[in-house]
């Protein structure tokens, strides 16, 4: 099997020397973009989002345990609705999505707008839903003035914040090289 490509718009597939990110209807790599995707709006989103919705139940019952509960809950909230927005932009890029090969592309009649529209929509709010999730967590693990353990909490929290911030840069750099083009290669 050949090396994995690297899945850059107009570079050529390793294994089936398409352009990417389109495979010929044999290359073993074809759907791994869809099934990361796939993974992505329809697995990982919704159990983060979950996750966001219950951490604001425990804050919501617990708001003396929390140095900042506002900004702890804002954060939370905002996770919570970017990551079902992923959910819901995943749903309408799949939509959208040409499953067609290489081999098809000239004959594609699909609404290719739209799908990158969607593709973009659901990029940007997975990213900023677990980045906003990261900052609920540093917020609610920053400790209250009077916490015993508050040198290992303020740890917990710095380490959580600096996360926050790395998904941030992570996003940028990972949507810096597609901005302003189509996922499809297409300007």
């Amino acid at each position: 099997m050949a090396a994995a490509p690297s899945f850059e718009d107009g570079h050529l597939c390793a294994a089936c020397r398409a352009a990417l990110p389109l495979h010929s209807a044999k290359c073993p790599y074809r759907h791994s973009l869809n099934d990361s995707f796939d993974a992505m709006a329809g697995v990982a989103a919704p159990l983060l989002a979950g996750f966001s919705i219950a951490f604001i139940g425990l804050v919501i019952g617990s708001v003396g345990a929390f140095r900042w509960p506002g900004w702890t809950l804002l954060s939370l909230t905002l996770s919570a609705l970017l990551l079902i927005t992923t959910v819901q932009g995943g749903f309408w890029a799949r939509h959208y999505r040409p499953d067609v090969s290489a081999e098809d592309r000239p004959g594609w009649t699909l609404a290719i707008p739209e799908f990158t529209r969607w593709l973009y929509v659901t990029r940007w709010s997975y990213n900023s839903g677990i980045a906003l999730l990261l900052l609920g967590l540093a917020l609610a693990l920053f400790p209250r003035s009077h916490d015993p353990d508050s040198v290992w909490r303020q740890i917990a929290a710095w380490i959580a914040g600096a996360a926050a911030l790395g998904e941030v840069l992570w996003a940028i750099l990972a949507h810096r090289s597609t901005l302003g083009r189509s996922p499809l290669g297409r300007q």
